[in-house]
């Protein structure tokens, strides 16, 4: 053999050379960079996702704390009892079209100790107030009301304001 020749032999790498290689590469610092990037971007729209929910639910807590707590409102859809004040709640609500208005019909509860004869209430739909009585509530019973409410459409009767007026109260004493 003379001196001129050069052999040439190639190194075989390993699989984890290999890999390693690819890690150093700028072509990886580049594909780590873009899917860094689209991870950041995704994180941000969930964010912005889950802060609109949050919203929505602080936006409806504040409805229900003006209908149910601030304003003694109730939702005439429900059959439970909703709170009117500290003294009644109301219930078993039914809505029919009638009329030029609305006939609203459902339960007064008296949770009190005391009995109510001829309690006033005024309830209100839609901007409309409209008065109704119930000849007695005795302590811990219901009384049964139904009310007519002129210029009311059905669609706009879902929500109502029914408050106590007046009415006399009896009460007993026991001895022991």
């Amino acid at each position: 053999m003379s001196e001129n020749t050069v052999v040439i032999t190639k190194e075989k790498k390993s699989i984890f050379l290999r890999i390693k290689d690819f890690f150093k590469s700028s072509l990886f610092k580049k594909i780590s960079t873009i899917i860094a990037i689209l991870v950041f971007i995704a994180m941000i729209i969930r964010i912005y996702q889950l802060n609109e929910k949050v919203s929505y639910f602080n936006s409806q807590l504040d409805m229900h704390q003006i209908i149910y707590h601030d304003l003694g409102g109730v939702d005439l859809s429900v059959q439970s009892l909703q709170t009117i004040d500290q003294a009644f709640k109301a219930g078993k609500f039914n809505v029919v079209q009638h009329l030029d208005g609305i006939k609203v019909s459902g339960i007064i509860v008296n949770s009190t100790a005391l009995t109510y004869n001829n309690p006033e209430f005024e309830i209100t739909v839609n901007n409309q107030k409209q008065t109704f009585y119930i000849t007695s509530i005795p302590s811990g019973c219901q009384g049964n009301f139904s009310v007519f409410i002129p210029n009311v459409p059905i669609d706009k009767a879902r929500w109502a304001n029914i408050t106590y007026q007046k009415g006399q109260v009896q009460w007993r004493i026991s001895s022991y």
